[in-house]
């Protein structure tokens, strides 16, 4: 796969098992993954999400400005002279139905008024009269329990100084789809001012770029962008200065912004940009190639985004509290009221797997063999039904918490929403790794158990005075192969450990005590999942 960022992609296929360093969604931390965790069915998981990368080499990147950039394409730089103009063109259109909403708090009022509240002439609103409006619009919305709605401050600050930023506008826009021009009108004007600033830049580097013929300190046009690319993937910052012609153009300078605009982010030695997509071959052949982490608690990241580096080791006990947490809730849950197959304690994964949406990292650690009801599949699609109903409906966290002996407080529905949607976010960027080895380690003790009970009836064999010879064969063979099963199982198992510590320095053996990091994960993750330290305690005393 190749990984677009902004308008350019990785210069080579990135390999599915590479190390690369991405943001913690919900957060403003970096953890290392694999690449092939960023999407599913050629899909990103997360459009958007931050990751490190580096530029490749210097007249790679020089060749690819000059295919991406206008300085040296015409028919590029009238396209941007188009757009200019249809943008401003767009601008002056919705200006004209803006305009009343900037001079008259009535005329902003009035926008709000399907949600309740009156407004009478055409005279300015008076303080008094606004903060009717908004109690109406407010006890509005709160009925219609609307999902994150501008609050009564919003409203209010709208009406009287008729100015918001975007985010209070987003939310604005539920209320009347109308707002949804001014956000339009703002973001026009950001496109204008950023196509008039290329458009200056382009007039000045052409001068550098357009020709071969203008020399400058013996180099041509190209080898002086090769320089300015070099000393930006350097860190270092040259004499910014070069004379073309009588006037001094800013190479560097000049250079950076271009590159600025192609990746979305301040381009640099290493440095943090979001990707957009998962791209084939065609849009490959880019500029960019991921930060090569080596394991060290990411000692090889540069000193401003090392603080924000998460040891992958910390993030596995994190993301084990959540599965942890949720593991004995829906426990507790099945013993309150799931009571329809016997066992189905065995078969909590079938109700995790049933509450998450399929993804490379549920599949492993639940996989369907270790999960499933054996020859009830109907009955097993009818659990999981059932479970997603009463998870939605809040049946599930009541009878959970009382089952634990919590309150209503205690285990919420809406802080067991928080928590499944928590896993949700972080399980697909945890390494595939943890989650092999959890499943090996289970199959292992499945393997031991089987064992466990072919050995029990080998002994009751022996001892009877009524043993079937051939039976008895069958058992030493089946003892055999469970045998050979459990010793690969091992093997695996250890190699998975090794393969941890190497590339994400994670020593497994001290991920076996997460629990004792149920504050950590609490600190990290926000007080918005406490609740799940009430959980632990009443899963602990129950047992």
């Amino acid at each position: 796969m190749y990984l677009r960022v902004g308008q350019v992609a990785t210069e080579r296929k990135v390999k599915d098992d590479s190390v690369v360093v991405v943001g913690v969604p919900g957060t403003d931390r970096l953890t290392a993954t694999r690449a092939g965790q960023l999407y599913h069915d050629n899909q990103l998981q997360y459009p958007g999400l931050p990751i490190v990368m580096m530029l490749t080499n210097s007249k790679t990147v020089t060749k690819k400005l000059g295919e991406k950039m206008p300085w040296l394409s015409p028919k590029m730089q009238k396209g941007m002279e188009e757009r200019l103009h249809e943008a401003e063109v767009q601008m002056e259109d919705i200006k004209a139905q803006v305009a009343p909403l900037q001079t008259s708090n009535v005329n902003r009022a009035k926008l709000f008024l399907d949600y309740g509240g009156k407004v009478q002439g055409g005279q300015e609103l008076s303080r008094k009269e606004i903060d009717e409006v908004v109690r109406a619009v407010h006890e509005a919305l709160r009925r219609e329990r609307m999902m994150t709605p501008p609050t009564k401050e919003q409203v209010r600050n709208y009406i009287r100084e008729g100015q918001a930023d975007e985010q209070t506008l987003s939310r604005l826009q539920m209320v009347n789809p109308a707002f949804g021009k001014l956000i339009e009108y703002a973001e026009l004007g950001r496109e204008v001012e950023q196509i008039r600033g290329e458009l200056e830049q382009v007039s000045n580097l052409q001068r550098i770029m357009a020709t071969q013929s203008g020399k400058t300190h013996g180099l041509n046009g190209l080898e002086v962008v090769v320089q300015a690319v070099s000393a930006i993937k350097s860190g270092n910052v040259p004499h910014d200065g070069i004379v073309i012609d009588g006037p001094e153009v800013k190479v560097y300078r000049y250079t950076r912004q271009m590159l600025k605009l192609l990746v979305g982010a301040e381009p640099g030695k290493q440095f943090l940009c979001r990707l957009d997509a998962i791209v084939g071959k065609e849009e490959g052949n880019g500029i960019l190639v991921p930060f090569p982490f080596r394991a060290a608690n990411g000692t090889n990241l540069p000193e401003e985004l090392r603080q924000r580096y998460l040891p992958t080791e910390d993030f596995a006990a994190y993301a084990m509290v959540l599965a942890g947490a949720l593991t004995n809730i829906l426990l507790a849950y099945i013993r309150a009221g799931e009571t329809v197959h016997k066992g189905m304690e065995g078969h909590v994964g079938l109700l995790i797997r049933s509450l998450m949406p399929a993804n490379r990292a549920i599949q492993t650690l639940y996989p369907e063999d270790l999960v499933a009801i054996p020859s009830q599949p109907h009955l097993a699609a009818e659990i999981a039904a059932r479970a997603v109903e009463r998870f939605k409906n809040g049946e599930m966290a009541g009878l959970a918490a009382r089952q634990l002996g919590l309150t209503e407080k205690e285990l919420s529905q809406e802080g067991l929403e928080r928590l499944v949607s928590l896993q949700n976010q972080v399980m697909p960027i945890l390494p595939m790794d943890v989650y092999q080895l959890a499943t090996t380690n289970t199959r292992k003790e499945v393997t031991e158990q089987k064992l466990r009970t072919t050995e029990g009836y080998i002994n009751k064999s022996l001892n009877s005075p009524f043993a079937d010879i051939r039976e008895y064969g069958k058992l030493q063979e089946l003892h055999g192969t469970f045998t050979r099963q459990r010793d690969q199982l091992i093997q695996e198992g250890r190699t998975v450990e090794k393969t941890l510590r190497d590339e994400f320095g994670v020593n497994t053996e001290r991920l076996a005590d997460y629990e004792a990091r149920v504050e950590d994960a609490i600190k990290f993750f926000g007080e918005g999942i406490g609740f799940i330290r009430h959980v632990f305690e009443a899963a602990g005393e129950a047992a």
